[in-house]
C-alpha cells in the first residue's frame, strides 16, 4: 500500500504504475473527496507475488500518519508544527554563503541551492493548516536584508510546511499495536532528510523481523 499527501498525488500515481508493472499486477489509485483526509492518495488491493500475499504496510506519511493510525485503532503522538521559508531566485553566486548557516538566536537556517538562497525558520502551532502568514514571511526577508545586503529579494517564492513533531522529538519506528502487518516510520520533525536513511533501515529490519 502506498500512502501520500495530497500534493504528492502525481508522484504516488507514478510509483503505483511502476510498482504494478514490476509485479505484473494492475494497481488502482483511489482518491477520496477533497478535504476528507490529508492522506488522500493510496493504492487499494492485495499485491500478489508468487501466490503469496505481500501486504506489510509502512506508514510514513508525516502529519497524516495520525489519521492513518487511527484507521487501524492505533494512537500515535505526531503533531503538525508549521515552518516557513523563502527562496530568493537568481542570486549572484558571489553573494551566497558556501555552507549552510544556522542563526541560533533568530532560529533561522539557510541553504544555498545553485543560484538560489533559501532561508527558513519559525515554529507555529496552527493545526493542519498550510496558510502562509505575511507576518511570518517578512522577518525572513528582513533577516536577509540585514545579513546579506547585496542580495536582492525582489524575486522570491514563499512556502509553508508542516513538520511532523513528537513530544520528545524522536521519530516513531514501531509495529502497530493493533495490526501486525502495519508499521510506522514517522515523526521526524524538521530532520526528515537527516534521519530518513537510518530510520528507513531500522523499519526495514523491523518488517523483516530482525529487531
Amino acid at each position: 500500500a502506498v500512502f501520500s499527501n495530497v500534493n504528492q498525488l502525481v508522484t504516488t500515481n507514478e510509483f503505483a504504475i511502476t510498482l504494478g508493472d514490476s509485479l505484473g499486477e494492475v494497481l488502482s489509485l483511489t482518491v477520496p473527496a477533497a478535504g476528507t483526509a490529508n492522506c488522500a492518495a493510496f493504492v487499494r488491493g492485495n499485491l500478489i507475488l508468487k501466490d503469496k500475499k505481500v501486504f506489510d504496510v509502512v506508514v510514513a506519511n508525516g502529519v497524516g500518519s495520525r489519521k492513518l493510525a487511527a484507521s487501524v485503532g492505533d494512537t500515535i503522538d505526531v503533531y503538525p508544527v508549521k515552518g516557513y521559508s523563502v527562496t530568493i531566485n537568481n542570486v549572484d553566486p558571489e553573494h551566497l554563503p558556501r555552507v549552510s548557516l544556522l542563526d541560533d538566536e533568530a532560529k533561522i537556517v539557510t541553504s544555498s541551492l545553485g543560484n538560489r538562497f533559501r532561508v527558513a525558520g519559525t515554529a507555529e502551532l496552527a493545526g493542519e493548516n498550510y496558510d502562509i502568514t505575511r507576518d511570518r514571511i517578512d522577518p525572513l526577508l528582513k533577516w536577509i536584508h540585514t545579513n546579506f545586503p547585496k542580495i536582492n529579494t525582489h524575486d522570491y517564492t514563499q512556502y509553508a510546511c508542516l513538520r511532523p513533531m513528537t513530544p520528545d522529538m524522536m521519530p516513531i519506528i514501531k509495529q502497530s499495536d493493533k495490526n501486525s502487518k502495519v508499521f510506522y516510520n514517522t515523526g521526524h520533525g524538521h530532520l526528515g532528510w537527516t534521519l530518513g536513511p537510518v530510520t528507513g533501515r531500522r523499519v526495514a529490519d523491523l518488517v523483516r523481523g530482525q529487531i
